[in-house]
Order: structure tokens, then sequence, then C-alpha cells
């Protein structure tokens, strides 16, 4: 599994900031050169306030879930064929 991150980002919208995540996962061969897959996932998420904390926890979450919606459709996938 290859992951590119296309944009990790703080927005200020007025008063409020916001973490964005934009991902995508490849899912390679073993060759490591095929690729059998490619999974996108965009996210934002709110902050209480502007914390380098906070952007880093938002960004986590966000991360965990791309890559658990990614887990779950890849075994639904598979389990299809």
């Amino acid at each position: 599994l290859e992951t590119r991150v296309t944009r990790l980002d703080l927005e200020k919208t007025g008063k409020t900031f916001a973490a964005n995540l934009h991902l995508e996962f490849y899912l390679l061969e073993s060759d490591g050169r095929s690729v059998m897959a490619v999974w996108e996932k965009q996210g934002s998420r709110e902050l209480e306030q502007r914390s380098l904390n906070l952007f880093a926890q938002a960004v986590s979450s966000l991360f965990t879930e791309a890559l658990h919606e990614y887990s779950e459709e890849l075994i639904r996938t598979l389990a299809e064929e």
C-alpha cells in the first residue's frame, strides 16, 4: 500500500480554523510497480482554536478514518471476487 498526501494545510475562514487532508491510497501488486486499485479521500475538521496540537490531532484522526474506510471497502471488494 502506497500513500500520498496531496494536501495538508490549516485553513482560516473568518474566525474559524480547519485542518484539511487529501490522501490517495495505491494498492500495489507484489512487484511494486503495478497498481491494482486507487482510492482517494478528502476531509476537513474544524478546530476549536488555532493550535498545533489540535491540528495534529485532527490530521491524525482524518488519516485513521480514511485508512479504516479504505480497508473496509477493500475487504468488501475482495469478498465479492
